[in-house]
């Protein structure tokens, strides 16, 4: 397979790109809206990047963000889910 020319265009690979990319964001939207009133136990790790709120991480690995004192990083905390956002990279293909 690596010998064989590509005769897909740039303009096509980018098209199932953002096909796929749409699939997954759909598919995790549907996934995070389940967790939404819920709650998780978090590792907490730092200050966010303007330094006003928590990050931490879930058993599961999931970034969660929330409200709370610096004195609690670098313990578990329970927190309920009241929002989600799903960021994404963006792309082309060369």
């Amino acid at each position: 397979a690596a010998k064989l020319d590509d005769n897909v265009s740039s303009q096509l690979k980018n098209q199932r790109l953002q096909e796929l990319l749409n699939l997954y964001h759909n598919i995790l939207k549907e996934k995070y809206r389940s967790f939404i009133g819920g709650t998780r136990q978090v590792l907490v790790e730092r200050l966010n990047k303007d330094q006003k709120m928590l990050k931490g991480r879930s058993k599961r690995f999931e970034k969660v963000i929330f409200e709370g004192s610096k004195n609690l990083i670098g313990t578990l905390q329970t927190v309920k889910i009241t929002s989600f956002k799903i960021v994404s990279w963006q792309r082309l293909c060369m």
